[in-house]
């Protein structure tokens, strides 16, 4: 008796959801007025829409690792000991940041020179600390501005994309003069950019440089060759390896050069002399002695020469700055044969967004003939797949909520969403169809199928976004999986609610559809 008493419990609670989801003013009412019913559902379509203009877009989420670099650049030929004085004082300023644990400083290096040098910071555990890596990272900066004349990034090193900066603009063109006074131009505007920071140019100026300009004709004169006098100068400055002095079984080059107080300054450069044959003769009288700026690396890029100007983001999203900046571009005079164009991170962005539209698109015609081959129907599929702009709906939703951006591991969600929330209508249908073979109208086969199926589809749907709540937590690298969590939560949650009450009404609307062009066959 209490098992049947229990039976005769669940079966009047599972009439009373039918009863309720049936005649009140929800799948009834949605039946009845099925314009009303979809224009609705437009609207909120198009809202969504309109909200991932305040959600921003990146390539990939900067995450908090616990670190943090400091890249300082002083002027050209700053000799070493004046960059030890300037990178102390930098950590003198550091250490008194409460959250920065350890300073590791770094002066020279593979292909930089004693004048740059770096400073990694790695800050206390996340538990220790009450602020974020980027806010610790804000408060940095204001510190360095007593560095004189010094190129100052402050950024995270080892980040996917450029390692210029967070933005990347590319100017190209002929000549180098005029693509330099472009960039200027456009660095200037990105720095009355509030939020954008270090802002800077792959400008360098050349490093001091002494040059010989031979005098073939005198050279004629002496009887010299051109290789002597270049020998000279090169045993004079860099040295040239005379012997081999060994002790206790090891061996050390013996090199021969000037003494270093007559390497120190540029002018003992003319007070060299060429000894040859029995002739002593100043390197003077062989050509001319100049001092000047060394070029500096010259880019290219599609076999033009290439300026960068980039930035990192402090506050909002890439894309909004991405806007500015084009608008800044439409605004400026452009001379024939000179582009300005985005690198870095956004055109990473572009091309990989790019590709995974296409991966979504691929995944939607992939679903339409699954679906075809098992309903045996080539319209009522597009009944199924009117739940996909749903699940977009839930994306943006979330999102915006969880104040997340459009990134390369949302857009991956968007397209796992496509297999996901394709199942709700599926469920519905499926057993609408049923319904109907066993002789029931198309009505009332819906009023009977939503309300039967609704209690699977929220345990489908609630199981899926209780799977993913944990992923939606902070923690160490939440930044990457977090966009993934909310998109998929928002999807599922939302399509589950819409598709209760918009897929009846699609579903007789094609099959009447359906039916036309039957009869017109």
């Amino acid at each position: 008796m209490a098992a049947s008493a229990s039976h005769a419990s669940s079966e009047a609670r599972s009439t009373t959801r039918k009863r309720w989801f049936s005649n009140s003013n929800a799948l009834s009412w949605s039946m009845r007025h099925p314009f009303v019913t979809s224009f609705l559902v437009f609207l909120v379509f198009a809202y969504s829409l309109f909200l991932f203009r305040y959600i921003g877009g990146e390539f990939i989420p900067k995450s908090d690792q616990g670190f943090f670099a400091v890249e300082i650049e002083l002027a050209p030929g700053t000799p070493l000991p004046q960059t030890e004085r300037v990178f102390a004082a930098v950590e003198r300023s550091l250490k008194e940041i409460p959250e920065i644990n350890t300073l590791l400083t770094t002066i020279g290096g593979e292909g930089k020179g004693v004048n740059e040098g770096s400073v990694l910071v790695q800050l206390v555990n996340d538990e220790q600390r009450q602020r974020s890596i980027f806010e610790v990272m804000d408060a940095v900066r204001p510190r360095l501005v007593f560095i004189p004349d010094a190129e100052i990034q402050v950024a995270i090193p080892g980040a996917i994309g450029s390692q210029e900066g967070d933005i990347v603009v590319e100017v190209t063109g002929p000549e180098l003069d005029q693509i330099e006074q472009i960039a200027r131009e456009l660095e200037e505007g990105m720095r009355h950019m509030e939020g954008l920071v270090d802002v800077h140019t792959t400008i360098e100026h050349g490093k001091p440089e002494i040059v010989f300009l031979p005098n073939r004709k005198r050279l004629a004169d002496y009887n010299i060759p051109l290789s002597h006098v270049a020998g000279i100068l090169r045993t004079s400055f860099e040295g040239q390896v005379a012997s081999v002095y060994r002790e206790s079984g090891e061996e050390y080059d013996v090199r021969v050069k000037l003494r270093e107080d007559q390497r120190d300054y540029a002018t003992d450069a003319t007070q060299l002399v060429i000894r040859h044959k029995d002739f002593i003769i100043p390197i003077t009288e062989l050509g001319e002695v100049r001092f000047q700026q060394g070029k500096s690396e010259i880019l290219r890029r599609d076999k033009q020469r290439l300026v960068r100007v980039a930035a990192n983001v402090a506050r909002g999203s890439m894309t909004d700055y991405v806007e500015r900046i084009t608008e800044r571009v439409e605004q400026m005079d452009l001379p024939p044969g000179y582009n300005i164009g985005f690198g870095g991170q956004e055109e990473d962005r572009r091309e990989s967004f790019a590709q995974i539209l296409q991966a979504l698109f691929l995944a939607i015609i992939l679903t339409y003939m699954i679906l075809a081959a098992i309903l045996e129907s080539y319209i009522h599929p597009f009944t199924i797949m009117v739940t996909l702009p749903l699940g977009l709906v839930g994306a943006s939703f979330g999102l915006f909520l969880a104040a997340k951006s459009i990134n390369l591991f949302s857009l991956m969600a968007i397209v796992m969403l496509v297999g996901i929330v394709v199942n709700n209508a599926i469920l519905i249908l499926d057993y609408t169809q049923l319904l109907r073979s066993r002789g029931m109208n198309i009505r009332d086969a819906l009023l009977e199928a939503a309300p039967t199926r609704l209690r699977p589809i929220l345990m489908a749907n609630l199981a899926i976004a209780l799977g993913m709540l944990p992923q939606s937590l902070s923690g160490s690298g939440s930044e990457f999986r977090t966009a993934m969590a909310v998109v998929t939560m928002g999807g599922v949650l939302v399509s589950a609610v819409f598709t209760l009450f918009i897929i009846p009404v699609a579903y007789i609307a094609f099959d009447r559809l359906s039916r036309k062009s039957f009869n017109e066959a």
